[in-house]
């Protein structure tokens, strides 16, 4: 199977119809290049909340902390408000 071919012929997902709080995180120097599409998908989401980071690496080396926060019940917020920490580190 040639991923690049059928994703170029891929529609646009209807994001602006999810609901539900969602959070997208991704890493500025992953090298798959999850970062733009992440920062995408989080701004077309209405009650999406982005966090980025600016390395790290697709595994998220270093942020576990970060990241256990992040996904834990008590990290919810009402109502959720984009954050790009990738300027902050």
């Amino acid at each position: 199977m040639n991923d690049a071919a059928i994703a170029s012929t891929l529609s646009r997902y209807p994001f602006q119809r999810m609901q539900g709080p969602t959070l997208v995180i991704s890493l500025a120097e992953d090298r798959f290049g999850t970062y733009a599409g992440a920062r995408y998908t989080a701004e077309r989401i209405p009650s999406a909340r982005f966090v980025g980071y600016a390395g790290g690496g697709h595994v998220w080396v270093g942020h576990h902390q970060e990241m256990t926060a992040e996904t834990s019940p008590s990290s919810e917020q009402s109502p959720p408000e984009l954050d790009d920490r990738t300027q902050a580190r």
